[in-house]
C-alpha cells in the first residue's frame, strides 16, 4: 500500500491487522449443520478494519489460511477476490498498479478483471461490504 492524503497504511500494517481476523474465521468454521444451499454455508467474515485500506487503494489480506486481494474504489464500497490465479492456481499478489501472478505473468485490474497473460478468466470475487468500520467478505 502507499501513502495518500488521508495518511499512510503500509502493507505490513494492513497484513498485521488482518491476521487477527483469522481467528474469527477459524471459530466460524467449527460450526455444524448442513444446508443444500451452498451460499448458506458461506459466512460473513471480518477481513480488516476499513481504516487500514484508504479509498482508492488495494492490498493483500490474510484471513485464516486464505490470502485475499482487497480493493476499495471509494469510501462506500470494497471488492474482495481470491488470490488464486485462475490459470494454474499460483498465488496472485500486487505489482504496482494491478494484481499480478508471479508464475506466468497474468495481470488483473484491481477490479479483478483479466488484463493480460495466460489466464483466461477474471479473479474469483466474493460478496463484500463495509459495515460498522469493518471490511467484510462472504467466504
Amino acid at each position: 500500500m502507499s501513502c495518500s492524503a488521508g495518511g499512510c497504511a503500509p502493507r505490513r500494517d494492513f497484513l498485521k491487522a488482518t491476521a487477527l481476523s483469522g481467528a474469527a474465521l477459524a471459530l466460524a468454521a467449527c460450526g455444524g449443520g448442513g444446508s443444500e444451499d451452498p451460499d448458506a454455508e458461506r459466512l460473513w467474515t471480518d477481513v480488516a478494519p476499513e481504516e487500514n485500506l484508504p479509498a482508492g487503494e488495494a492490498g493483500v489480506a490474510e484471513v485464516g489460511d486464505r490470502m485475499l486481494l482487497v480493493y476499495r474504489p471509494d469510501e462506500e464500497s470494497v471488492m474482495v477476490f481470491s488470490s488464486v490465479c485462475p490459470h494454474e492456481g499460483c498465488a496472485v499478489g500486487m505489482d504496482g498498479e494491478h494484481f499480478e501472478c508471479p508464475c506466468h505473468g497474468s495481470q488483473f485490474e484491481f477490479t479483478g478483471e483479466r488484463i493480460a497473460g495466460p489466464a483466461q478468466e477474471d479473479l474469483t470475487s466474493y460478496e463484500a461490504e463495509i459495515t460498522e468500520g469493518m471490511i467484510r467478505a462472504r467466504l
